[in-house]
């Protein structure tokens, strides 16, 4: 289900794209968006994504676990 405000014509905050693009693969890895501010260094936007994504995954195996959907 989409979100209510994708017909808004109001600004959205700014976003990041991050994508793990090792150097000799021929596809990314992962995408993650973010919303650090735009002084945010690399490494920042990076640790950001990665944490987030261990999170994710830790709640995923606990619904697993728990067998919930």
């Amino acid at each position: 289900m989409a979100p209510k405000n994708h017909l808004s014509a109001e600004l959205r905050e700014e976003q990041w794209l991050v994508i793990e693009w090792p150097q000799n693969a021929e596809e990314p890895l992962n995408y993650w968006l973010s919303g650090l501010c735009a002084s945010s260094t690399r490494k920042q936007l990076i640790k950001s994504a990665k944490i987030r994504w261990r999170i994710e995954q830790g709640y995923q195996e606990l619904k697993q676990e728990f067998k919930l959907k």
